[in-house]
């Protein structure tokens, strides 16, 4: 897996370089936000890392442009303080991992091994590279979505939930088996988890067109084109 590192310090580089090469990442080093994107472009990347002591950088712009790349390539943020600076609402769910002062290695790489580990997207029912339902669209092989012909910005989580829904369009899907579907083997995920990431990935596709996750309470969530004056009528977790 290749990591970019964003970076003007030279030495935090070489740092970051030795210790991702002895785990078996590539690292590169890349000065600015436009280099970062160009080389995300053309090669495959896995991770970009963020100096945060970097001054001026939209971290917000910065994450929804390479996730527009690609919504798999994973955002770090190396914080110089104690506690993450970024752990706001509007980034949670752009910035993947934030690294805090004093830097530990395991955490990096503990986060990479995961990554590493979460199975590829499948190819849908009988071997379908591209879902549908109602007015969405999602193409397997591009990892893109669409809705009314126009592009949905999702994070490789929530791509993963829709495709695992879109599946088998209107069946109620619990949150156990969301977990399965959403998150590596053996992670420690609550049920209140899901239902936060269910509901981004609600808003993410309500930027298009109605509400299509019908929240099934006690259950789980299904699509269903009726969801938005069904989930009205019978209120429950987002």
């Amino acid at each position: 897996m290749r990591v970019i590192v964003h970076s003007t310090d030279v030495q935090l580089f070489l740092l970051l370089r030795h210790i991702l090469g002895s785990e078996g990442f590539a690292a590169h080093l890349v000065m600015s936000p436009d280099e970062a994107k160009a080389l995300c472009g053309k090669e495959p990347v896995g991770l970009v890392i963020i100096d945060g002591s970097l001054p001026g950088v939209d971290v917000a712009g910065y994450c929804h442009a390479i996730k527009a790349i690609s919504p798999l390539i994973a955002m770090a943020i190396l914080s110089n303080r104690p506690v993450g600076p970024y752990r706001v609402p509007e980034l949670s769910d752009l910035v993947d991992l934030v690294i805090a002062h004093p830097f530990d290695p395991a955490v990096l790489i503990g986060f990479l091994k995961t990554r590493c580990k979460i199975p590829p997207l499948k190819t849908g029912r009988s071997g379908e590279t591209v879902l549908h339902y109602a007015d969405i669209e999602l193409d397997i092989a591009s990892i893109k979505v669409r809705r009314r012909g126009r592009d949905v910005a999702l994070t490789a989580l929530q791509f993963r939930l829709l495709r695992y829904l879109l599946a088998h369009p209107t069946m109620v899907r619990s949150r156990d088996e969301l977990i399965a579907a959403g998150w590596s083997e053996g992670a420690d995920v609550e049920p209140r988890t899901v239902d936060i990431h269910i509901g981004h990935l609600r808003r993410a596709l309500s930027r298009h067109g109605p509400d299509v996750i019908r929240t099934v309470r006690g259950e789980g969530y299904a699509l269903d084109a009726d969801a938005a004056r069904q989930n009205q009528a019978s209120p429950g977790p987002s």
